[in-house]
């Protein structure tokens, strides 16, 4: 990532992103971070946090600016990482399906303010609070709601 410039003197290009690896000492009970593009560039912290923030640093002086890292992790067990990886997507369709519940219970109450429902039996058949009720009638008042065939599309055609 050096390139000559003018009389000799190496100037430093921003990559799009650079790697920093994590790999635990366990014999001092600290986390040491390296830059796999550019080794010389390394650091350590007691934490995680500590570690990748001395690292954005340390990358920061080297390439003269702030840089984008993707973060790697090493030093763990081949399970505890396989498990790691797992829980991270499973957190991401837990946040996608809660969105989507979120939507549809929004849905469902308009459909029953419409339907005459009065809000405290509307929030009863939800399984929610008259006060939440309303908060959710108000946002769709601000945002338009999906169609019932959109959410029955959600649930794999149960909801229709």
């Amino acid at each position: 990532m050096t390139r000559c410039g003018v009389g000799g003197m190496t100037t430093r290009t921003k990559p799009g992103f650079v790697t920093a690896m994590f790999m635990r000492d366990k014999e001092d009970q600290v986390w040491l971070v390296e830059l796999k593009e550019e080794p010389r560039v390394h650091s350590f912290g007691k934490s995680l946090k500590d570690a990748e923030q001395n690292i954005r640093d340390a990358a920061a002086l080297w390439y003269q600016q702030e840089v984008n890292l993707k973060l790697e992790y090493h030093g763990l067990n081949d399970d505890t990482l396989s498990l790691r990886e797992k829980v991270l997507e499973l957190r991401e369709q837990a946040a996608d399906l809660q969105l989507n519940a979120m939507t549809a219970l929004r849905y469902a109450a308009t459909l029953m303010e419409d339907e005459g429902v009065s809000r405290r039996d509307a929030a009863r058949l939800l399984g929610i609070s008259h006060q939440r009720l309303q908060q959710l009638l108000d946002e769709a008042r601000k945002k338009p709601v999906p169609s019932a065939a959109e959410i029955g599309r959600w649930s794999g055609g149960r909801g229709q």
